[in-house]
Protein backbone atom coordinates (compact mmCIF):
# COMPACT_ATOMS: atom_id res chain seq x y z
CA UNK A 1 0.00 0.00 0.00
CA UNK A 2 1.12 3.55 -0.75
CA UNK A 3 -0.20 7.07 -0.41
CA UNK A 4 -0.16 8.82 -3.45
CA UNK A 5 -0.81 13.05 -2.62
CA UNK A 6 -2.22 15.09 -5.98
CA UNK A 7 -4.38 18.37 -5.45
CA UNK A 8 -5.49 21.76 -7.43
CA UNK A 9 -6.58 19.49 -10.81
CA UNK A 10 -8.84 22.45 -11.86
CA UNK A 11 -10.38 20.29 -14.89
CA UNK A 12 -12.76 22.40 -16.74
CA UNK A 13 -10.63 25.84 -15.72
CA UNK A 14 -9.98 27.40 -18.47
CA UNK A 15 -7.46 30.36 -16.82
CA UNK A 16 -4.97 27.54 -15.45
CA UNK A 17 -3.45 28.05 -18.64
CA UNK A 18 -3.85 32.19 -18.66
CA UNK A 19 -2.10 31.46 -15.45
CA UNK A 20 1.40 29.60 -17.28
CA UNK A 21 -0.38 25.36 -17.27
CA UNK A 22 0.63 23.86 -20.48
CA UNK A 23 -2.41 23.49 -22.74
CA UNK A 24 -2.79 19.59 -21.92
CA UNK A 25 -2.20 19.77 -18.53
CA UNK A 26 -5.25 17.76 -17.56
CA UNK A 27 -4.33 15.10 -19.81
CA UNK A 28 -0.51 14.68 -18.06
CA UNK A 29 -2.43 14.77 -14.94
CA UNK A 30 -4.59 11.66 -16.03
CA UNK A 31 -1.52 9.74 -17.78
CA UNK A 32 0.49 10.38 -14.93
CA UNK A 33 -2.29 8.85 -12.48
CA UNK A 34 -2.77 6.33 -14.58
CA UNK A 35 0.69 5.04 -15.16
CA UNK A 36 1.05 5.73 -10.88
CA UNK A 37 -1.56 4.39 -9.45
CA UNK A 38 -1.98 0.31 -8.51
CA UNK A 39 -3.87 -1.83 -6.77
CA UNK A 40 -4.39 -1.24 -3.14
CA UNK A 41 -3.11 2.41 -3.61
CA UNK A 42 -4.46 5.24 -1.29
CA UNK A 43 -5.07 8.17 -3.41
CA UNK A 44 -5.26 11.83 -1.34
CA UNK A 45 -6.78 14.52 -3.19
CA UNK A 46 -6.37 17.68 -1.31
CA UNK A 47 -9.07 20.14 -3.16
CA UNK A 48 -10.29 21.89 -6.11
CA UNK A 49 -11.06 18.81 -8.65
CA UNK A 50 -12.64 20.94 -11.17
CA UNK A 51 -14.87 24.04 -11.92
CA UNK A 52 -17.45 22.85 -14.26
CA UNK A 53 -18.55 19.88 -15.79
CA UNK A 54 -18.32 18.07 -12.56
CA UNK A 55 -19.71 14.55 -13.01
CA UNK A 56 -18.01 14.24 -16.06
CA UNK A 57 -14.34 15.46 -14.70
CA UNK A 58 -14.61 13.47 -11.33
CA UNK A 59 -15.31 10.66 -12.80
CA UNK A 60 -12.34 10.79 -15.11
CA UNK A 61 -10.37 11.07 -12.23
CA UNK A 62 -11.99 8.23 -10.12
CA UNK A 63 -12.57 5.61 -12.89
CA UNK A 64 -8.67 5.40 -13.34
CA UNK A 65 -7.71 2.63 -11.09
CA UNK A 66 -11.14 1.00 -9.70
CA UNK A 67 -9.07 -0.70 -6.79
CA UNK A 68 -7.46 2.42 -5.41
CA UNK A 69 -8.85 3.75 -2.21
CA UNK A 70 -10.02 7.62 -3.05
CA UNK A 71 -9.92 10.52 -0.16
CA UNK A 72 -11.06 14.04 -1.02
CA UNK A 73 -9.93 16.94 1.53
CA UNK A 74 -12.32 19.21 0.10
CA UNK A 75 -10.92 22.73 -1.13
CA UNK A 76 -12.40 26.39 -1.73
CA UNK A 77 -13.61 25.29 -5.12
CA UNK A 78 -15.48 21.85 -3.71
CA UNK A 79 -19.05 22.83 -3.00
CA UNK A 80 -21.10 20.36 -3.31
CA UNK A 81 -22.73 17.36 -0.43
CA UNK A 82 -20.28 14.62 0.74
CA UNK A 83 -23.29 12.51 -0.87
CA UNK A 84 -22.91 13.84 -4.48
CA UNK A 85 -19.11 12.96 -3.98
CA UNK A 86 -19.86 9.53 -2.60
CA UNK A 87 -21.76 8.77 -5.42
CA UNK A 88 -19.13 10.02 -7.90
CA UNK A 89 -16.43 7.99 -7.20
CA UNK A 90 -14.66 8.97 -3.65
CA UNK A 91 -14.59 6.65 -0.45
CA UNK A 92 -14.41 9.47 2.00
CA UNK A 93 -14.55 13.22 1.78
CA UNK A 94 -13.42 15.53 4.34
CA UNK A 95 -12.18 18.92 5.37
CA UNK A 96 -8.91 18.19 6.80
CA UNK A 97 -7.32 14.76 7.17
CA UNK A 98 -4.80 13.68 10.00
CA UNK A 99 -2.79 10.67 9.39
CA UNK A 100 0.53 9.51 11.72
CA UNK A 101 2.57 7.87 9.33
CA UNK A 102 6.02 6.28 9.76
CA UNK A 103 6.28 8.21 12.87
CA UNK A 104 5.45 11.37 11.28
CA UNK A 105 2.41 13.56 12.38
CA UNK A 106 0.85 14.73 9.28
CA UNK A 107 -2.01 17.45 8.54
CA UNK A 108 -3.35 17.49 5.23
CA UNK A 109 -5.45 20.52 4.25
CA UNK A 110 -6.60 22.51 0.78
CA UNK A 111 -4.60 25.48 2.40
CA UNK A 112 -2.11 25.87 4.75
CA UNK A 113 -2.89 25.35 8.49
CA UNK A 114 -1.22 27.68 11.01
CA UNK A 115 1.79 25.87 13.03
CA UNK A 116 1.25 24.66 16.19
CA UNK A 117 -2.61 24.94 16.19
CA UNK A 118 -3.73 22.44 18.66
CA UNK A 119 -7.28 22.53 16.98
CA UNK A 120 -6.12 19.94 14.41
CA UNK A 121 -4.53 17.48 16.50
CA UNK A 122 -4.68 18.24 20.09
CA UNK A 123 -3.53 15.11 21.31
CA UNK A 124 -0.28 14.94 18.93
CA UNK A 125 1.50 17.91 17.51
CA UNK A 126 1.38 18.19 13.56
CA UNK A 127 5.17 17.37 12.62
CA UNK A 128 4.13 18.64 8.95
CA UNK A 129 1.40 20.60 7.22
CA UNK A 130 0.64 18.87 3.46
CA UNK A 131 -1.15 21.31 1.52
CA UNK A 132 -2.41 22.58 -1.61
CA UNK A 133 -3.61 26.13 -3.62
CA UNK A 134 -0.62 27.60 -3.46
CA UNK A 135 0.02 26.61 -7.11
CA UNK A 136 3.49 26.93 -6.83
CA UNK A 137 2.90 30.15 -6.22
CA UNK A 138 1.83 31.26 -9.73
CA UNK A 139 -0.89 33.53 -9.11
CA UNK A 140 -1.34 32.81 -4.94
CA UNK A 141 1.76 35.38 -4.18
CA UNK A 142 1.74 36.81 -1.12
CA UNK A 143 -1.70 34.37 0.63
CA UNK A 144 -0.45 32.86 4.16
CA UNK A 145 2.59 34.45 3.96
CA UNK A 146 2.61 35.66 7.59
CA UNK A 147 1.90 32.06 8.67
CA UNK A 148 3.67 30.34 6.47
CA UNK A 149 6.60 28.39 7.56
CA UNK A 150 9.09 26.81 5.10
CA UNK A 151 9.65 24.20 7.40
CA UNK A 152 6.54 23.03 8.42
CA UNK A 153 4.24 23.09 5.25
CA UNK A 154 4.82 21.53 1.91
CA UNK A 155 2.95 22.83 -1.27
CA UNK A 156 1.97 19.87 -3.75
CA UNK A 157 1.45 21.67 -6.53
CA UNK A 158 1.04 19.73 -9.83
CA UNK A 159 2.70 22.86 -11.39
CA UNK A 160 6.02 22.47 -9.50
CA UNK A 161 5.90 18.86 -9.80
CA UNK A 162 5.74 17.28 -13.60
CA UNK A 163 1.55 17.27 -13.00
CA UNK A 164 2.14 13.83 -10.88
CA UNK A 165 0.61 12.43 -8.03
CA UNK A 166 3.80 12.60 -5.22
CA UNK A 167 4.61 9.65 -2.91
CA UNK A 168 3.93 10.07 0.31
CA UNK A 169 7.27 9.02 1.49
CA UNK A 170 9.31 11.32 -0.52
CA UNK A 171 7.32 14.23 0.34
CA UNK A 172 8.14 13.38 3.71
CA UNK A 173 12.26 12.39 2.71
CA UNK A 174 12.40 16.00 1.30
CA UNK A 175 11.07 17.50 4.05
CA UNK A 176 13.58 16.20 6.27
CA UNK A 177 16.19 16.87 4.83
CA UNK A 178 15.47 20.67 3.77
CA UNK A 179 18.37 23.03 4.92
CA UNK A 180 17.27 24.98 7.45
CA UNK A 181 15.71 28.64 6.85
CA UNK A 182 19.23 31.15 6.79
CA UNK A 183 19.56 33.96 4.39
CA UNK A 184 19.27 34.49 0.59
CA UNK A 185 22.31 37.37 -0.29
CA UNK A 186 21.15 38.92 -3.84
CA UNK A 187 23.12 41.02 -6.19
CA UNK A 188 22.15 44.31 -6.57
CA UNK A 189 21.57 47.37 -4.67
CA UNK A 190 17.84 48.23 -2.71
CA UNK A 191 16.46 50.67 -4.98
CA UNK A 192 17.70 48.36 -8.25
CA UNK A 193 16.29 45.38 -6.02
CA UNK A 194 12.55 47.29 -5.38
CA UNK A 195 12.65 48.41 -9.27
CA UNK A 196 13.50 45.49 -10.82
CA UNK A 197 11.18 43.41 -8.86
CA UNK A 198 8.15 46.22 -9.48
CA UNK A 199 8.84 45.89 -13.42
CA UNK A 200 9.36 41.95 -14.00
CA UNK A 201 6.80 41.08 -16.19
CA UNK A 202 6.47 37.03 -17.34
CA UNK A 203 4.46 37.73 -20.37
CA UNK A 204 3.38 34.00 -20.97
CA UNK A 205 1.43 34.87 -17.84
CA UNK A 206 0.04 38.37 -18.90
CA UNK A 207 0.54 39.61 -15.34
CA UNK A 208 3.27 41.45 -13.26
CA UNK A 209 5.04 40.61 -9.94
CA UNK A 210 5.27 43.47 -7.67
CA UNK A 211 7.97 44.07 -5.33
CA UNK A 212 6.04 43.42 -2.04
CA UNK A 213 4.68 39.79 -3.34
CA UNK A 214 8.07 38.71 -3.83
CA UNK A 215 9.34 39.77 -0.93
CA UNK A 216 6.76 37.82 0.78
CA UNK A 217 7.68 34.55 -1.71
CA UNK A 218 11.72 34.97 -0.60
CA UNK A 219 10.40 35.37 2.89
CA UNK A 220 8.95 31.85 2.89
CA UNK A 221 12.38 30.85 2.02
CA UNK A 222 14.38 32.43 4.53
CA UNK A 223 14.80 34.51 7.66
CA UNK A 224 16.93 37.26 6.39
CA UNK A 225 16.78 38.62 2.72
CA UNK A 226 20.52 40.97 2.07
CA UNK A 227 20.71 42.84 -1.23
CA UNK A 228 24.27 43.98 -2.16
CA UNK A 229 26.63 44.01 -5.17
CA UNK A 230 26.05 45.30 -8.54
CA UNK A 231 23.29 45.50 -11.39
CA UNK A 232 20.38 43.30 -11.75
CA UNK A 233 19.50 40.93 -15.20
CA UNK A 234 15.49 40.43 -15.36
CA UNK A 235 14.93 36.98 -15.20
CA UNK A 236 11.20 35.76 -15.35
CA UNK A 237 9.36 35.24 -12.46
CA UNK A 238 9.98 31.70 -11.88
CA UNK A 239 13.83 32.41 -12.45
CA UNK A 240 13.10 34.73 -9.36
CA UNK A 241 12.43 31.80 -7.26
CA UNK A 242 14.95 29.30 -8.44
CA UNK A 243 17.44 32.13 -7.92
CA UNK A 244 16.08 32.61 -4.25
CA UNK A 245 16.21 28.71 -3.65
CA UNK A 246 19.81 28.37 -4.94
CA UNK A 247 20.99 32.03 -2.71
CA UNK A 248 19.85 30.19 0.50
CA UNK A 249 23.22 29.27 2.35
Amino acid sequence: MRYWILTDTHFNHKRMIDWGRPKDFEKQLLDNLSATLKTGDILIHLGDVSLGNDARCHKRLTSIQPQVTKILVRGNHDEKSDDWYYKHGWDFVCDSYTLRYKGTQIQFSHMPVRKNDDFWAPHHPIDINIHGHFHGNNHRNGECYKVYDYDFHYDCAPDTNGYSPLLLDDIIAKQRNRPSRKKIVLAGNVQQFEEWLVHIKDSSRKRYVYAADATRIMGMLADEVVVIGTAWERPDYYELLNLAKSRIR
